[in-house]
C-alpha cells in the first residue's frame, strides 16, 4: 500500500502533537521556527533553506518526553540534560527518509559554538543548527512575558543577554543577524498567539508530496504514537502496543484461575 503524503501538513501536525507536552506553554516550536525563518531572510537565504530554517524550528524539539523535561529547557538558558532530548529527536527522524535531514540538527541543536567547531558536520549545518540554538534561548528569556503581554518591554534586555553569548554560545554574524531582525517590534509581534494561529498547513514551505509506502507510514505513526504517549508514564507505550501486531495468546492466558 502506498500514500500520497504532503509533508508540509505532517510537519505541521507533528507541531501541534508537540504542542501537548507545554500544557502552559504551547507554540514553542512555532516560535522558534518564525523568529529561524525570519533571521534567514534578513541574512538573504534562499526561500527553500528559509522554508528549511522554519520547519526545522518547529520540530526541534521533537525529543522531548515530558512537561517536566519542556519546563527545564525553558526555565533554565543552559540545562546540563538538555542532551538527552537531543538524542530522543535525533533516533526519532534518522529512519524516517522525508524527514531524515533534520535528524543531525536536532541532535546537536544545543551545543554551543565553541564546542561546535569540533564536531564534523558542514559549514552550512553548523550555521544551522546554531541559529536554532539561538532563538530557542530567545524563546526561553521570553517565555515568562508571554502571560503578561508585556514581552515589548523586556526585549532590549533579551536582546543584550544574546549579545553577552557572542563568540562561546553563538556565532557572532549570528548574533548580529538576530540583533538586526529583531530590532523593529515587528519581529516580536510575530510571536503573539494570533500571529502563531495564521501559521497553517498551507503556510509557505515545502510543498512537496512523498510516496509513503507501508513501512513509512508505520514510521509515521510511531513518530506520533511516541509523542503522545511521552507526555504521561501512565500512558507510554500505549499508543505503540495498540498499533503493534497482535500478541498471540499463550496457553496459561486461557488457564481458567483457581478459586
Amino acid at each position: 500500500m502506498t500514500l500520497n503524503v504532503d509533508l508540509r501538513q505532517v510537519i505541521h501536525a507533528l507541531a501541534d502533537a508537540l504542542d501537548l507536552v507545554g500544557v502552559d506553554d504551547v507554540a514553542h516550536g512555532k516560535r522558534v521556527g518564525v523568529m529561524a525563518a525570519e533571521c534567514g531572510r534578513v541574512e538573504g537565504l534562499g526561500a527553500g533553506e528559509v522554508a528549511f530554517l522554519f520547519e526545522l524550528g518547529m520540530l526541534h524539539d521533537i525529543g522531548v518526553s515530558s512537561t517536566r523535561v519542556h519546563g527545564h529547557l525553558v526555565e533554565s538558558f543552559d540545562w546540563s540534560g538538555a542532551q538527552a532530548h537531543c538524542q530522543v529527536g535525533y533516533e526519532r527522524l534518522r529512519g524516517f527518509a522525508p524527514l531524515a535531514e533534520m535528524a543531525l540538527p536536532i541532535l546537536y541543536h544545543h551545543t554551543r559554538w565553541d564546542a561546535l567547531q569540533a564536531i564534523s558536520l558542514p559549514a552550512r549545518s553548523k550555521r544551522q543548527v546554531n541559529l536554532i540554538y539561538l532563538v530557542d534561548r530567545v524563546d526561553a528569556l521570553a517565555a515568562p512575558h508571554y502571560g503578561d503581554k508585556a514581552l515589548l518591554l523586556f526585549t532590549d534586555e533579551i536582546r543584550a543577554r544574546i549579545a553577552e553569548h557572542a563568540g562561546t554560545y553563538f556565532a557572532p554574524d549570528l548574533v548580529e543577524i538576530f540583533l538586526e531582525a529583531s530590532r523593529a517590534e515587528a519581529f516580536w509581534l510575530m510571536l503573539e498567539p494570533r500571529s502563531l494561529e495564521a501559521l497553517r498547513p498551507d503556510t509557505p514551505g515545502r510543498s512537496e508530496l512523498f510516496t509513503a509506502r507501508a513501512g513509512e507510514l508505520r514510521q509515521l505513526g510511531e513518530i506520533f504514537a511516541r509523542i503522545v504517549d511521552a507526555k504521561s508514564p501512565f500512558t507510554a507505550e500505549h499508543s505503540v502496543g495498540v498499533a503493534g501486531p497482535p500478541r498471540c495468546p499463550r496457553a496459561q492466558d486461557h488457564q481458567r484461575p483457581q478459586l
